[in-house]
Protein backbone atom coordinates (compact mmCIF):
# COMPACT_ATOMS: atom_id res chain seq x y z
CA UNK A 1 0.00 0.00 0.00
CA UNK A 2 1.24 3.65 -0.90
CA UNK A 3 2.26 5.36 2.20
CA UNK A 4 -0.45 8.32 2.54
CA UNK A 5 2.35 11.14 2.59
CA UNK A 6 6.38 11.73 3.39
CA UNK A 7 7.17 14.21 6.11
CA UNK A 8 9.10 16.41 3.65
CA UNK A 9 5.90 16.09 1.07
CA UNK A 10 3.63 17.38 4.21
CA UNK A 11 6.26 19.89 4.65
CA UNK A 12 6.13 21.47 0.89
CA UNK A 13 2.87 21.17 0.98
CA UNK A 14 1.87 23.06 4.15
CA UNK A 15 4.97 25.67 3.02
CA UNK A 16 2.97 25.84 -0.33
CA UNK A 17 -0.54 26.61 1.28
CA UNK A 18 0.91 29.80 3.47
CA UNK A 19 3.32 31.25 0.75
CA UNK A 20 5.62 28.93 -2.00
CA UNK A 21 4.73 28.95 -6.15
CA UNK A 22 2.13 27.12 -7.22
CA UNK A 23 4.50 25.29 -9.92
CA UNK A 24 6.51 23.85 -6.59
CA UNK A 25 2.80 22.36 -5.27
CA UNK A 26 2.61 20.58 -8.50
CA UNK A 27 5.80 18.10 -7.23
CA UNK A 28 3.12 16.78 -4.53
CA UNK A 29 1.58 13.88 -5.47
CA UNK A 30 -2.57 14.43 -5.74
CA UNK A 31 -3.30 11.70 -3.60
CA UNK A 32 -0.75 12.92 -0.83
CA UNK A 33 -2.27 16.77 -1.44
CA UNK A 34 -5.65 15.49 -1.21
CA UNK A 35 -4.84 13.51 2.31
CA UNK A 36 -3.32 16.65 3.48
CA UNK A 37 -6.49 18.66 3.20
CA UNK A 38 -8.30 15.93 4.70
CA UNK A 39 -6.24 16.01 7.54
CA UNK A 40 -6.78 19.96 8.14
CA UNK A 41 -10.44 19.34 8.12
CA UNK A 42 -10.31 16.55 10.42
CA UNK A 43 -8.28 19.03 12.80
CA UNK A 44 -11.03 21.45 12.38
CA UNK A 45 -8.62 23.85 10.19
CA UNK A 46 -11.53 24.39 7.69
CA UNK A 47 -10.27 27.93 6.52
CA UNK A 48 -6.38 26.05 5.68
CA UNK A 49 -8.02 22.78 4.35
CA UNK A 50 -10.32 25.19 1.50
CA UNK A 51 -6.60 26.92 0.99
CA UNK A 52 -5.27 23.39 0.27
CA UNK A 53 -7.52 22.28 -2.15
CA UNK A 54 -7.74 25.50 -4.10
CA UNK A 55 -3.91 25.76 -4.39
CA UNK A 56 -4.38 21.83 -5.81
CA UNK A 57 -6.91 22.83 -8.45
CA UNK A 58 -4.45 25.32 -9.75
CA UNK A 59 -2.58 22.52 -11.04
CA UNK A 60 -4.64 19.37 -11.33
CA UNK A 61 -6.23 18.22 -14.74
CA UNK A 62 -9.37 16.24 -15.36
CA UNK A 63 -11.02 13.74 -13.12
CA UNK A 64 -8.03 14.68 -10.29
CA UNK A 65 -9.53 17.86 -10.29
CA UNK A 66 -12.63 16.21 -8.64
CA UNK A 67 -12.09 15.56 -5.14
CA UNK A 68 -10.32 19.01 -4.68
CA UNK A 69 -14.13 20.16 -5.73
CA UNK A 70 -16.01 18.32 -3.18
CA UNK A 71 -13.22 19.48 -0.37
CA UNK A 72 -14.31 23.31 -1.43
CA UNK A 73 -17.98 22.20 -2.01
CA UNK A 74 -17.67 21.37 1.93
CA UNK A 75 -15.89 23.48 3.40
CA UNK A 76 -17.22 26.57 1.53
CA UNK A 77 -20.33 27.08 5.10
CA UNK A 78 -17.62 26.19 7.26
CA UNK A 79 -14.82 28.93 6.31
CA UNK A 80 -14.69 32.84 4.71
CA UNK A 81 -12.38 35.18 3.77
CA UNK A 82 -10.40 37.17 5.77
CA UNK A 83 -8.91 40.77 3.81
CA UNK A 84 -6.43 42.60 6.02
CA UNK A 85 -5.32 45.66 5.07
CA UNK A 86 -2.58 46.91 7.31
CA UNK A 87 -0.40 50.26 7.57
CA UNK A 88 2.92 51.04 8.23
CA UNK A 89 4.30 48.09 6.39
CA UNK A 90 6.36 46.67 9.03
CA UNK A 91 3.67 46.13 11.02
CA UNK A 92 3.52 42.78 12.87
CA UNK A 93 0.17 40.86 12.56
CA UNK A 94 -1.71 38.44 14.55
CA UNK A 95 -4.89 36.39 14.05
CA UNK A 96 -5.96 34.64 17.09
CA UNK A 97 -2.56 34.86 18.72
CA UNK A 98 -0.65 33.92 15.69
CA UNK A 99 1.55 35.86 13.96
CA UNK A 100 1.31 35.52 10.04
CA UNK A 101 4.29 37.70 9.75
CA UNK A 102 5.19 41.66 8.93
CA UNK A 103 2.91 44.09 6.65
CA UNK A 104 2.02 43.54 3.96
CA UNK A 105 0.44 40.54 4.38
CA UNK A 106 -1.29 38.30 1.73
CA UNK A 107 -4.75 40.46 0.97
CA UNK A 108 -7.19 37.67 1.41
CA UNK A 109 -6.90 34.58 4.30
CA UNK A 110 -9.07 31.45 4.27
CA UNK A 111 -10.04 31.18 8.14
CA UNK A 112 -13.00 29.38 9.92
CA UNK A 113 -16.40 30.71 10.50
CA UNK A 114 -16.64 33.15 13.82
CA UNK A 115 -14.91 35.31 15.32
CA UNK A 116 -11.48 36.13 15.28
CA UNK A 117 -9.06 38.46 17.00
CA UNK A 118 -7.04 40.97 14.69
CA UNK A 119 -3.73 42.81 16.18
CA UNK A 120 -1.48 44.26 14.91
CA UNK A 121 1.90 46.28 16.61
CA UNK A 122 4.83 48.17 15.78
CA UNK A 123 6.96 49.79 17.89
CA UNK A 124 6.76 53.41 18.61
CA UNK A 125 2.73 53.16 17.89
CA UNK A 126 -0.36 52.26 19.56
CA UNK A 127 -1.64 48.89 19.22
CA UNK A 128 -4.73 47.69 17.63
CA UNK A 129 -6.87 44.92 18.94
CA UNK A 130 -10.37 44.45 17.11
CA UNK A 131 -12.76 41.52 16.94
CA UNK A 132 -14.43 40.45 13.69
CA UNK A 133 -16.59 37.96 12.31
CA UNK A 134 -16.70 35.80 9.48
CA UNK A 135 -19.58 34.71 7.70
CA UNK A 136 -19.97 31.54 5.96
CA UNK A 137 -18.46 31.83 2.35
CA UNK A 138 -18.27 35.63 3.18
CA UNK A 139 -15.43 37.91 3.16
CA UNK A 140 -14.53 40.39 6.73
CA UNK A 141 -12.56 43.18 5.82
CA UNK A 142 -10.42 44.66 8.42
CA UNK A 143 -8.39 48.21 7.56
CA UNK A 144 -5.59 48.99 9.93
CA UNK A 145 -3.99 52.17 10.28
CA UNK A 146 -1.65 52.82 13.34
CA UNK A 147 -1.60 55.54 15.47
CA UNK A 148 1.42 56.82 16.66
CA UNK A 149 2.39 56.06 20.48
CA UNK A 150 1.10 59.19 22.75
CA UNK A 151 3.62 60.81 24.63
CA UNK A 152 1.06 62.28 26.65
CA UNK A 153 -2.53 61.69 28.69
CA UNK A 154 -5.51 63.76 29.18
CA UNK A 155 -6.91 65.05 32.30
CA UNK A 156 -10.39 66.27 31.89
CA UNK A 157 -11.77 67.39 35.86
CA UNK A 158 -15.59 67.96 36.41
CA UNK A 159 -17.46 69.68 39.82
CA UNK A 160 -19.82 66.79 40.73
CA UNK A 161 -22.03 69.51 42.38
CA UNK A 162 -22.39 71.85 39.40
CA UNK A 163 -20.14 74.85 41.17
CA UNK A 164 -16.93 76.15 39.25
CA UNK A 165 -13.77 75.37 41.35
CA UNK A 166 -10.18 76.48 40.60
CA UNK A 167 -8.19 72.76 39.38
CA UNK A 168 -4.94 72.41 41.34
CA UNK A 169 -2.77 69.93 39.94
CA UNK A 170 0.01 68.97 41.80
CA UNK A 171 0.15 71.68 43.54
CA UNK A 172 -0.49 74.02 40.70
CA UNK A 173 -3.61 76.06 39.97
CA UNK A 174 -4.45 75.58 36.31
CA UNK A 175 -8.15 76.70 35.95
CA UNK A 176 -11.52 76.89 36.37
CA UNK A 177 -13.50 73.70 36.00
CA UNK A 178 -14.74 71.99 33.65
CA UNK A 179 -10.93 71.37 32.51
CA UNK A 180 -9.85 69.45 29.95
CA UNK A 181 -5.57 69.86 29.67
CA UNK A 182 -2.94 67.42 28.47
CA UNK A 183 -0.47 65.91 31.39
CA UNK A 184 2.33 63.68 31.71
CA UNK A 185 1.58 60.26 32.04
CA UNK A 186 1.92 58.77 35.36
CA UNK A 187 0.51 59.81 39.07
CA UNK A 188 -0.42 63.31 40.04
CA UNK A 189 -2.72 64.92 42.77
CA UNK A 190 -5.67 66.70 41.94
CA UNK A 191 -7.96 68.81 43.92
CA UNK A 192 -10.13 71.62 44.00
CA UNK A 193 -10.60 75.31 45.41
CA UNK A 194 -13.42 78.13 45.52
CA UNK A 195 -14.59 80.79 47.03
CA UNK A 196 -16.57 79.36 49.71
CA UNK A 197 -15.79 75.47 48.88
CA UNK A 198 -13.38 72.98 48.53
CA UNK A 199 -12.39 69.69 47.32
CA UNK A 200 -10.27 67.09 49.01
CA UNK A 201 -6.68 66.04 47.52
CA UNK A 202 -7.20 62.72 45.10
CA UNK A 203 -4.37 60.70 43.55
CA UNK A 204 -5.02 59.84 40.09
CA UNK A 205 -3.22 57.82 37.64
CA UNK A 206 -3.02 58.97 33.84
CA UNK A 207 -2.35 56.48 31.38
CA UNK A 208 -0.35 57.31 28.39
CA UNK A 209 -2.55 58.72 25.19
CA UNK A 210 -5.70 58.04 27.44
CA UNK A 211 -8.26 60.21 28.89
CA UNK A 212 -9.29 60.08 32.41
CA UNK A 213 -11.96 61.08 33.97
CA UNK A 214 -11.68 63.05 37.05
CA UNK A 215 -15.01 64.07 39.41
CA UNK A 216 -14.21 66.50 42.28
CA UNK A 217 -16.87 66.29 45.30
CA UNK A 218 -16.55 70.10 46.60
CA UNK A 219 -18.03 70.96 49.91
CA UNK A 220 -18.48 74.56 51.30
CA UNK A 221 -15.91 75.79 53.57
CA UNK A 222 -16.46 78.10 56.55
CA UNK A 223 -15.30 79.37 59.96
CA UNK A 224 -17.03 79.89 63.44
CA UNK A 225 -16.94 83.48 65.42
CA UNK A 226 -18.44 83.69 68.58
CA UNK A 227 -18.46 86.89 70.79
CA UNK A 228 -20.03 88.23 73.98
CA UNK A 229 -19.88 90.32 76.46
CA UNK A 230 -20.44 89.11 80.41
CA UNK A 231 -23.34 91.54 80.82
CA UNK A 232 -24.57 91.18 76.73
CA UNK A 233 -24.31 94.55 76.28
CA UNK A 234 -22.28 96.24 73.49
CA UNK A 235 -22.83 96.31 69.93
CA UNK A 236 -20.93 93.62 67.95
CA UNK A 237 -19.35 94.54 64.38
CA UNK A 238 -17.77 92.09 62.16
CA UNK A 239 -16.20 93.97 59.08
CA UNK A 240 -17.50 96.91 60.00
CA UNK A 241 -20.90 95.69 59.67
CA UNK A 242 -23.24 95.37 62.71
CA UNK A 243 -24.41 91.51 63.80
CA UNK A 244 -25.21 91.39 67.18
CA UNK A 245 -25.82 93.14 70.38
CA UNK A 246 -24.04 91.48 73.34
CA UNK A 247 -23.16 88.53 71.62
CA UNK A 248 -22.87 87.18 68.54
CA UNK A 249 -22.07 83.08 66.91
CA UNK A 250 -22.01 82.58 63.37
CA UNK A 251 -19.70 81.16 60.03
CA UNK A 252 -18.12 83.56 58.39
CA UNK A 253 -15.71 83.38 54.94
CA UNK A 254 -12.08 82.04 55.69
CA UNK A 255 -8.76 84.89 55.36
CA UNK A 256 -8.70 88.17 57.51
CA UNK A 257 -12.01 89.46 59.26
CA UNK A 258 -12.24 92.76 61.78
CA UNK A 259 -13.66 91.63 64.72
CA UNK A 260 -15.00 94.82 67.27
CA UNK A 261 -17.38 95.31 70.06
CA UNK A 262 -18.31 99.71 71.28
CA UNK A 263 -20.67 100.66 74.45
CA UNK A 264 -21.40 104.00 75.21
CA UNK A 265 -18.77 105.29 78.00
CA UNK A 266 -16.41 102.45 77.52
CA UNK A 267 -13.17 101.70 75.27
CA UNK A 268 -13.94 99.92 72.24
CA UNK A 269 -12.81 96.28 71.85
CA UNK A 270 -11.08 95.56 68.41
CA UNK A 271 -8.92 92.20 67.01
CA UNK A 272 -8.00 91.31 63.76
CA UNK A 273 -8.39 87.69 62.97
CA UNK A 274 -7.14 84.87 60.22
CA UNK A 275 -9.46 81.77 60.04
CA UNK A 276 -8.39 78.96 58.49
CA UNK A 277 -11.27 75.88 56.89
CA UNK A 278 -13.14 74.61 60.41
CA UNK A 279 -11.29 77.11 62.47
CA UNK A 280 -13.54 78.98 65.61
CA UNK A 281 -12.88 81.85 67.28
CA UNK A 282 -14.32 81.86 70.65
CA UNK A 283 -14.30 84.89 73.40
CA UNK A 284 -15.79 86.58 75.98
CA UNK A 285 -15.00 90.04 75.50
CA UNK A 286 -14.16 92.33 78.91
CA UNK A 287 -15.46 96.66 77.88
CA UNK A 288 -13.29 98.72 80.46
CA UNK A 289 -13.89 102.03 80.97
CA UNK A 290 -11.67 104.83 80.02
CA UNK A 291 -9.30 106.68 82.37
CA UNK A 292 -10.86 110.00 81.74
CA UNK A 293 -14.23 110.27 79.90
CA UNK A 294 -13.98 113.34 77.56
CA UNK A 295 -17.36 114.61 76.11
CA UNK A 296 -17.01 114.16 72.26
CA UNK A 297 -18.91 116.46 69.82
CA UNK A 298 -20.47 113.87 67.10
CA UNK A 299 -21.00 116.82 65.07
CA UNK A 300 -17.12 117.41 64.32
CA UNK A 301 -16.24 117.87 60.97
CA UNK A 302 -12.55 118.77 60.35
CA UNK A 303 -11.72 121.96 58.68
CA UNK A 304 -11.34 122.10 54.62
CA UNK A 305 -9.97 125.60 54.40
CA UNK A 306 -6.78 127.22 55.84
CA UNK A 307 -3.21 127.64 54.91
CA UNK A 308 -1.46 124.30 52.93
CA UNK A 309 1.89 123.81 51.83
CA UNK A 310 4.32 121.22 50.09
CA UNK A 311 7.02 120.26 48.36
CA UNK A 312 7.41 117.23 45.39
CA UNK A 313 10.07 115.52 42.75
CA UNK A 314 9.96 116.67 39.06
CA UNK A 315 10.46 114.98 35.91
CA UNK A 316 10.72 116.92 32.88
CA UNK A 317 11.04 117.07 28.72
CA UNK A 318 10.52 119.23 26.05
CA UNK A 319 8.43 118.09 23.57
CA UNK A 320 8.19 120.18 21.17
CA UNK A 321 12.19 120.61 21.37
CA UNK A 322 14.17 124.12 21.79
CA UNK A 323 14.50 125.31 18.70
CA UNK A 324 17.77 125.69 17.66
CA UNK A 325 19.12 125.54 14.22
CA UNK A 326 20.32 122.31 14.92
CA UNK A 327 16.16 121.30 14.90
CA UNK A 328 15.11 123.82 12.60
CA UNK A 329 17.38 125.68 10.75
CA UNK A 330 20.25 123.06 9.95
CA UNK A 331 21.23 124.39 6.11
CA UNK A 332 21.43 128.01 8.23
CA UNK A 333 24.77 126.53 9.79
CA UNK A 334 26.71 125.36 6.51
CA UNK A 335 25.69 121.38 7.85
CA UNK A 336 24.68 119.20 5.46
CA UNK A 337 22.34 117.60 8.36
CA UNK A 338 21.58 117.59 11.43
CA UNK A 339 20.24 115.38 14.59
CA UNK A 340 19.41 116.51 18.19
CA UNK A 341 17.48 115.02 21.11
CA UNK A 342 14.58 116.24 23.09
CA UNK A 343 15.57 117.67 26.50
CA UNK A 344 14.99 115.41 29.60
CA UNK A 345 15.33 116.48 33.36
CA UNK A 346 14.12 116.68 36.70
CA UNK A 347 14.27 119.19 39.50
CA UNK A 348 12.36 119.84 43.15
CA UNK A 349 9.15 121.97 43.59
CA UNK A 350 7.33 124.17 46.36
CA UNK A 351 4.16 125.59 47.35
CA UNK A 352 2.73 127.59 49.81
CA UNK A 353 -1.08 129.31 49.73
CA UNK A 354 -4.26 129.50 51.36
CA UNK A 355 -7.31 127.00 50.59
CA UNK A 356 -11.03 129.06 50.70
CA UNK A 357 -12.28 125.75 50.01
CA UNK A 358 -12.87 124.55 46.93
CA UNK A 359 -10.68 127.91 45.47
CA UNK A 360 -7.08 128.32 46.77
CA UNK A 361 -4.31 130.87 46.04
CA UNK A 362 -0.82 129.71 46.36
CA UNK A 363 2.68 130.79 45.37
CA UNK A 364 4.66 128.17 43.63
CA UNK A 365 7.98 127.56 43.05
CA UNK A 366 10.04 125.05 40.82
CA UNK A 367 13.63 124.48 39.76
CA UNK A 368 15.78 121.90 37.91
CA UNK A 369 18.26 121.13 34.97
CA UNK A 370 17.29 119.30 31.47
CA UNK A 371 19.83 118.15 29.35
CA UNK A 372 20.04 117.26 25.02
CA UNK A 373 22.62 116.40 22.77
CA UNK A 374 23.30 117.68 19.09
CA UNK A 375 25.23 116.55 16.08
CA UNK A 376 25.95 118.73 13.23
CA UNK A 377 27.64 117.01 9.50
CA UNK A 378 29.54 119.37 7.13
CA UNK A 379 30.77 117.76 4.10
CA UNK A 380 33.42 120.75 3.40
CA UNK A 381 30.83 122.14 0.01
CA UNK A 382 31.11 125.63 0.73
CA UNK A 383 29.39 126.19 -2.76
CA UNK A 384 26.79 123.42 -2.01
CA UNK A 385 26.21 125.14 1.61
CA UNK A 386 25.05 128.72 -0.55
CA UNK A 387 28.81 130.08 0.07
CA UNK A 388 28.90 129.67 3.99
CA UNK A 389 32.56 130.03 5.11
CA UNK A 390 31.76 127.73 8.00
CA UNK A 391 30.96 124.80 5.92
CA UNK A 392 34.18 123.65 5.75
CA UNK A 393 36.77 121.88 6.15
CA UNK A 394 34.77 118.42 6.26
CA UNK A 395 33.89 117.79 9.83
CA UNK A 396 31.45 116.15 12.25
CA UNK A 397 30.38 118.76 15.55
CA UNK A 398 28.94 117.03 18.83
CA UNK A 399 27.00 119.36 21.50
CA UNK A 400 25.97 118.85 24.67
CA UNK A 401 23.47 120.93 26.03
CA UNK A 402 22.96 121.91 30.33
CA UNK A 403 19.51 124.24 30.75
CA UNK A 404 19.19 125.48 34.35
CA UNK A 405 16.79 127.37 36.27
CA UNK A 406 13.59 128.09 38.01
CA UNK A 407 10.56 129.38 37.73
CA UNK A 408 7.92 131.19 39.82
CA UNK A 409 4.23 132.19 39.54
CA UNK A 410 0.95 132.93 41.58
CA UNK A 411 -1.59 130.26 40.79
CA UNK A 412 -5.27 129.74 41.53
CA UNK A 413 -5.95 126.60 42.34
CA UNK A 414 -9.35 124.41 42.34
CA UNK A 415 -10.12 121.59 45.02
CA UNK A 416 -12.55 118.69 45.67
CA UNK A 417 -11.64 115.93 48.07
CA UNK A 418 -14.50 113.06 48.71
CA UNK A 419 -13.32 111.56 51.96
CA UNK A 420 -9.92 110.37 51.44
CA UNK A 421 -8.85 111.06 48.35
CA UNK A 422 -7.73 114.89 46.78
CA UNK A 423 -8.02 116.48 43.19
CA UNK A 424 -6.97 119.49 42.01
CA UNK A 425 -6.17 121.36 39.08
CA UNK A 426 -3.93 125.21 39.08
CA UNK A 427 -3.11 127.88 36.39
CA UNK A 428 -0.99 131.12 36.96
CA UNK A 429 1.31 133.44 35.52
CA UNK A 430 5.18 134.41 37.15
CA UNK A 431 8.33 134.42 35.22
CA UNK A 432 11.49 132.52 34.58
CA UNK A 433 14.83 132.61 34.77
CA UNK A 434 17.08 130.18 33.18
CA UNK A 435 20.89 129.81 32.28
CA UNK A 436 22.81 127.50 29.89
CA UNK A 437 25.35 126.09 28.83
CA UNK A 438 27.02 124.50 25.70
CA UNK A 439 30.13 122.10 24.67
CA UNK A 440 31.35 121.99 21.34
CA UNK A 441 33.78 119.32 20.05
CA UNK A 442 35.02 118.83 16.47
CA UNK A 443 36.24 115.46 14.76
CA UNK A 444 37.82 116.83 11.58
CA UNK A 445 37.87 114.30 8.27
CA UNK A 446 41.37 114.40 7.02
CA UNK A 447 43.80 112.82 9.35
CA UNK A 448 46.41 115.38 8.72
CA UNK A 449 44.58 117.92 10.27
CA UNK A 450 42.21 115.96 12.79
CA UNK A 451 45.11 116.75 16.15
CA UNK A 452 44.57 119.94 15.32
CA UNK A 453 41.04 120.31 16.36
CA UNK A 454 40.57 117.49 19.42
CA UNK A 455 39.93 120.31 21.83
CA UNK A 456 36.23 120.80 23.17
CA UNK A 457 35.25 124.92 22.84
CA UNK A 458 33.12 125.42 26.16
CA UNK A 459 31.37 128.21 25.42
CA UNK A 460 30.47 130.92 28.23
CA UNK A 461 27.10 130.82 30.80
CA UNK A 462 24.06 132.41 28.68
CA UNK A 463 20.79 133.05 30.15
CA UNK A 464 17.20 134.28 29.42
CA UNK A 465 14.34 136.06 31.77
CA UNK A 466 10.97 135.28 30.80
CA UNK A 467 7.16 135.64 31.77
CA UNK A 468 5.62 131.98 32.22
CA UNK A 469 2.37 130.24 32.24
CA UNK A 470 2.18 127.56 34.14
CA UNK A 471 -0.13 124.86 35.60
CA UNK A 472 -1.00 121.35 37.08
CA UNK A 473 -3.62 118.60 37.65
CA UNK A 474 -3.51 116.10 39.91
CA UNK A 475 -4.92 113.33 42.41
CA UNK A 476 -4.02 112.73 46.06
CA UNK A 477 -4.90 110.47 49.14
CA UNK A 478 -4.80 111.03 52.71
CA UNK A 479 -1.94 110.16 54.70
CA UNK A 480 -2.46 111.56 57.59
CA UNK A 481 -5.13 113.94 59.56
CA UNK A 482 -3.55 116.64 57.38
CA UNK A 483 -1.11 115.67 54.52
CA UNK A 484 -1.64 114.13 51.41
CA UNK A 485 0.05 112.57 49.12
CA UNK A 486 -0.59 113.61 45.50
CA UNK A 487 0.86 112.47 41.54
CA UNK A 488 -0.51 114.60 38.68
CA UNK A 489 1.20 116.48 35.73
CA UNK A 490 2.96 119.92 35.32
CA UNK A 491 3.87 122.41 32.69
CA UNK A 492 5.45 125.40 31.87
CA UNK A 493 5.33 128.15 28.47
CA UNK A 494 8.25 130.26 28.60
CA UNK A 495 10.31 132.12 25.85
CA UNK A 496 14.13 131.87 25.41
CA UNK A 497 13.95 134.52 22.84
CA UNK A 498 16.64 135.15 20.30
CA UNK A 499 19.81 135.52 22.78
CA UNK A 500 20.19 132.53 23.97
CA UNK A 501 23.17 131.56 22.62
CA UNK A 502 26.78 130.98 21.46
CA UNK A 503 28.73 133.95 19.55
CA UNK A 504 29.57 133.73 16.00
CA UNK A 505 33.60 133.43 15.34
CA UNK A 506 36.24 131.28 15.06
CA UNK A 507 37.37 128.45 17.82
CA UNK A 508 38.27 124.82 18.21
CA UNK A 509 42.03 125.50 16.62
CA UNK A 510 45.18 126.10 17.55
CA UNK A 511 47.37 128.77 17.25
CA UNK A 512 50.40 127.06 15.93
CA UNK A 513 50.79 123.57 14.05
CA UNK A 514 53.20 121.21 15.84
CA UNK A 515 55.14 124.02 17.41
CA UNK A 516 56.69 125.06 14.38
CA UNK A 517 55.20 128.46 14.40
CA UNK A 518 53.08 128.06 11.33
CA UNK A 519 49.98 129.98 11.71
CA UNK A 520 46.76 127.67 11.06
CA UNK A 521 43.28 129.04 9.22
CA UNK A 522 40.88 129.07 12.04
CA UNK A 523 37.90 126.75 12.33
CA UNK A 524 34.45 128.93 11.45
CA UNK A 525 32.01 129.15 13.71
CA UNK A 526 28.17 129.85 13.07
CA UNK A 527 26.13 131.59 15.86
CA UNK A 528 24.46 127.98 18.06
CA UNK A 529 21.10 128.96 19.59
CA UNK A 530 20.80 127.01 22.99
CA UNK A 531 17.46 127.47 22.77
CA UNK A 532 15.19 129.81 20.78
CA UNK A 533 11.22 131.36 20.83
CA UNK A 534 8.40 129.03 22.94
CA UNK A 535 9.56 126.84 25.58
CA UNK A 536 7.32 123.90 26.38
CA UNK A 537 8.28 121.79 29.58
CA UNK A 538 5.91 119.12 30.81
CA UNK A 539 6.59 115.99 33.45
CA UNK A 540 5.30 114.36 35.88
CA UNK A 541 5.54 115.40 39.30
CA UNK A 542 4.61 113.49 43.09
CA UNK A 543 4.24 115.65 45.95
CA UNK A 544 3.43 115.91 49.88
CA UNK A 545 0.62 118.76 51.18
CA UNK A 546 0.43 119.56 54.53
CA UNK A 547 -2.87 121.30 55.49
CA UNK A 548 -6.82 121.01 54.98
Amino acid sequence: MKPRFSIAALALVAAFSSSTTRAAAADVPADERVQHARTLEAAGRFGDAWEAADLALATEQGSGRVPFEELKQRLAERSGFLSLRVEPSGSEVFVDGVSIGMAPVAALRRVNVGVHEIRVTKAGFDSFVQAVSVAPDGKAIVSVGLVRESVVGMLRVNDEGGQPLHVVIDGVDVGPTPLFREVSPGKHKVSGAGVDRVADEKEVDVPRGKTLDVALTSRPIAATVMLHTKDRKGVVRVDGAVVGEGSYAGTVRLGVHRLEVTLDGHQPWRREVVLQDGETFDEEVVLEEPPHLAVLDDGFVPPKSGWYGGFGLLGSIAPAGTGSEMQIACTDLGAASCSVTRPLGGGLSAHVGYDFDPIGFELRAAGGADYWKATGVFDGNVAAARGLASAAPARTEDFNFVRAGGTASLQVRASWKPGVFLMSAAVGAGASYRYGVMTRRASVDDPALASLYAAPSVQPLKHYLSPALTGDVNIGFKIGSASWITLGVFGIIETAGNNFRSEPGESLTNDLAGGQGVKLPALPSAAYHYASGTQYIVGPEIAFRFGP
